[in-house]
């Protein structure tokens, strides 16, 4: 966590992480497991429409190198959406 930390920092002027969030989830026998969670978000200064396909480029990377690193957890999600800063 600490590898994508520094990236988002350095690429992106920082990041936020949200760490120990629980959450359940049923489990292919049927019972409900309880997990936590982090979540490190970032956003980016690039105009999302002008430049979808480096930052999706960008996100595979991320993907990539995230499974890689982290090869014993079950799932690892990169999402890539616009978020419209008011104000």
């Amino acid at each position: 966590m600490a590898a994508l930390e520094d990236e988002f920092t350095f690429n992106f002027g920082g990041c936020s992480i949200i760490k120990g969030v629980e959450g359940d989830y049923l489990a292919s026998d049927g019972q409900v497991d309880r997990d936590r969670i982090n979540i490190i978000y970032t956003d980016t200064p690039y105009s999302f429409e002008e430049n979808l396909p480096r930052l999706t480029s960008y996100a595979a990377e991320i993907r990539e190198a995230t499974g890689d690193a982290l090869q014993e957890e079950e799932s690892i999600l990169v999402a890539l959406y616009p978020v419209f800063h008011l104000g």
